[in-house]
């Protein structure tokens, strides 16, 4: 019985000698490929898992802001247009009341956006409060509870965001960190 414990012994004892022999290999001579990549490489890369630059989101945003501007003025103008038409017969005029209450239901379903700015540096709980400060959201204890229940709190992301009006918190919280 001694003799095994001996042996059991030994047995560890060679176990820990090849590990710590086998650490110490790999330090002196690592089996490890180092790639130094250039500014331009890293920013494709980075372009290719959908990451922008600050100036390319402004200027997204601006296009962005520039076609939502062009289509309401497109919307005015075939409204003034449609004013303008010839008076139709009797018939017509009720189904142009009905599209007009469609239009108007329409008109209403219309989703508007609000410019929300998150500055570099902020934290997410003075995030949270402008986001109170914009009416944004209408119950400030009840969105950080999700924030740090979805763990998003150090996902939020700065720059210009547009975000529905009436949006859901967890939609809130889906833009904030994409």
């Amino acid at each position: 019985m001694k003799d095994n414990k001996v042996r059991i012994y030994y047995l560890f004892l060679g176990i820990g000698i090849g590990l710590v022999l086998g650490i110490i290999i790999n330090f002196v001579n690592p089996n490890v490929k180092y790639i130094g990549y250039s500014e331009g490489e890293i920013k494709q890369m980075a372009r290719g898992l959908g990451m922008y630059e600050l100036d390319e989101v402004f200027k997204i945003n601006k296009v962005f802001n520039e076609e939502i501007e062009k289509s309401r003025e497109d919307e005015s103008e075939n409204s003034q247009v449609s004013n303008l038409k010839e008076e139709k017969p009797i018939e017509n005029e009720t189904k142009t009341q009905q599209e007009k209450t469609e239009e108007e239901k329409s008109d209403s379903e219309k989703q508007y956006y609000i410019e929300f700015i998150i500055e570099e540096g902020q934290s997410s709980e003075e995030i949270i409060n402008n986001l109170l400060k914009e009416n944004i959201i209408d119950d400030k204890e009840e969105f950080r509870n999700l924030v740090y229940r979805r763990k998003a709190d150090r996902m939020l992301k700065y720059g210009i965001f547009y975000i529905p009006q009436g949006a859901s918190h967890d939609a809130i919280i889906d833009i904030l960190t994409k």
